[in-house]
């Protein structure tokens, strides 16, 4: 019974101390994005960050974030368009742009299980050009979905950086 305890303690707090750093790692990734709190907030809602061990699984469980927020934003604009008629083709332009977005993250994504860190920096960075170009052509309309967005993916972009080898000097 002693040997049984023992073991269930040994077990539980090497994953106490495992997740306090994975947990470390996170808000050492985050301390150093131009948008910390977000970044902080939006990783420890997502229980997969804590029980990362590096800084690509990190970037990993951001750009699933990412996805999931582009993907709950286009269905947000595609209910405001029936609520909307005056405003119906700016939303469906945003949405257009929003799926564009959506389908960069997806790459970069791949990009990123592929290791190919660079070209998935590249696609977040193409990405981001959308939220700005929705909020050009609709001002006001979806500020808040677009400000989020933006800050997402340059979340996203400095986290692929982190992964990106530095060129030899």
């Amino acid at each position: 019974m002693a040997r049984v305890l023992l073991a269930l303690l040994l077990c539980c707090s090497v994953f106490v101390v495992g997740s306090l750093a994975d947990r470390a790692l996170v808000e050492s990734l985050c301390k150093e994005s131009q948008h910390g709190d977000l970044c902080l907030s939006s990783l420890l809602a997502d229980r997969r960050s804590t029980l990362c061990g590096d800084k690509a699984c990190v970037a990993s469980v951001f750009l699933d974030i990412s996805q999931k927020n582009v993907s709950a934003t286009i269905n947000y604009v595609n209910g405001l368009i029936g609520k909307r008629p005056p405003e119906v083709d700016k939303l469906q332009y945003c949405v257009t742009l929003y799926s564009n977005a959506l389908d960069d993250v997806k790459e970069a994504i791949h990009q990123m299980n592929a290791k190919a860190y660079w070209d998935a920096e590249n696609s977040m960075t193409d990405a981001a050009r959308y939220p700005p170009d929705c909020e050009d052509s609709a001002p006001n309309l979806l500020s808040q979905q677009n400000k989020m967005l933006d800050d997402l993916f340059d979340i996203s972009w400095e986290l692929l950086d982190n992964l990106v080898p530095l060129p030899p000097v």
